[in-house]
């Protein structure tokens, strides 16, 4: 499903890099909501090893993901962050607002 969303170009992953040894990645989808008029753009993951989230790799990372969104034509950009995190406060001070809580209940 991931190739062929890539091949369609609306999914990218994109890595942060020390040397060859990768310190985390986000990964990006753009696609027509219903709810907006334009497209938009949406994280499915984003991480950064502990060891290295203190260096930058997450800004990189998140700035590279808003890249992609603008050249793809997305009018923003969706990221989530688990209600408890660090990544949680990171965003509101990377000039991201709150949008939407969202829940989640196994069905298996």
């Amino acid at each position: 499903a991931y190739r062929s969303l890539e091949a369609a170009g609306v999914f990218a992953i994109i890595g942060a890099f020390s040397g060859v040894m990768m310190r985390g990645f986000i990964s990006v989808i753009v696609t027509d909501l219903p709810k907006y008029t334009e497209p938009m753009a949406a994280t499915e993951s984003y991480f950064v090893a502990a060891a290295y989230r203190h260096y930058g790799f997450g800004a990189r990372l998140l700035a590279e993901a808003e890249g992609y969104a603008k050249e793809k034509g997305a009018a923003g950009l969706l990221v989530s962050a688990p209600a408890d995190s660090r990544l949680n406060v990171i965003m509101g001070r990377s000039g991201y607002a709150p949008s939407n809580t969202v829940y989640m209940k196994a069905l298996t």
